[in-house]
């Protein structure tokens, strides 16, 4: 499964070229974008933050898995985008979150954001069956 997937249920969602808010999110230079990306960041870990940036309609069982994220690690989810999107930000994302999951999986061991995803999602459904 891969870390885009449990982060954003992208399902309906479009993506946007060549609009003014293209600047807003990391400009038109889809390469530039997934570079400083990366570079915010290895800035971010540096100044004690682990963030991993999300986009898209998140799944029903995500405000969950921020959840369990934040208070057992320390890792904040960023939301930074809805449904539509551009391809530099879809870079710049898949920059950033390229380094933050490297920082997150040296600290706290492979495949750690899948296993909080998924237990998260478990104890969701396990919540909507004693509803």
């Amino acid at each position: 499964m891969s870390l885009g997937f449990l982060l954003v249920f992208a399902f309906g969602c479009s993506r946007e070229t060549g609009t003014p808010s293209s600047k807003l999110f990391g400009g038109g230079d889809s390469k530039a974008a997934y570079r400083d990306g990366r570079t915010e960041a290895q800035r971010d870990i540096a100044g004690g933050k682990i963030v991993l940036k999300t986009y898209g309609l998140p799944a029903a069982w995500s405000e969950m898995y921020r959840s369990n994220l934040s208070s057992r690690y320390q890792i904040e989810m960023r939301p930074v985008a809805g449904c539509v999107v551009t391809e530099a930000l879809i870079e710049s994302v898949k920059g950033y979150n390229e380094i933050s999951k490297a920082e997150i999986e040296r600290r706290y061991g492979t495949g750690i954001l899948q296993r909080v995803a998924k237990e998260s999602e478990q104890m969701w459904q396990q919540g909507q069956t004693n509803k």
